[in-house]
């Protein structure tokens, strides 16, 4: 992992220990927000879909990954072996 990103969850974490406080963090990663957040809000379309810890998160919808999408009848075979 990158030093300067490492540095940045060193520095965040300390100070929320020392304050107490809150900080809002935005991350297409969820790996930094499971590293950095107690709770993660998920928005689609800028609308909240779900709330809550990385675990509760994970255990809801850890299942894996849904992918639909629309193809050449012809090439239905072709695209399927790709995948």
């Amino acid at each position: 992992m990158n030093y300067c990103l490492r540095f940045l969850w060193n520095t965040l974490s300390q100070s929320l220990k020392l304050r107490k406080g809150a900080i809002v963090l935005t991350t297409h990663s969820m790996e930094e927000a499971e590293s950095l957040c107690s709770k993660i809000g998920i928005l689609i379309n800028g609308k909240f879909m779900c709330y809550g810890s990385p675990q509760f998160l994970k255990e809801k919808y850890g299942d894996g990954y849904k992918v639909s999408f629309k193809t050449d009848v012809n090439r239905r075979e072709e695209i399927i072996r790709d995948i």
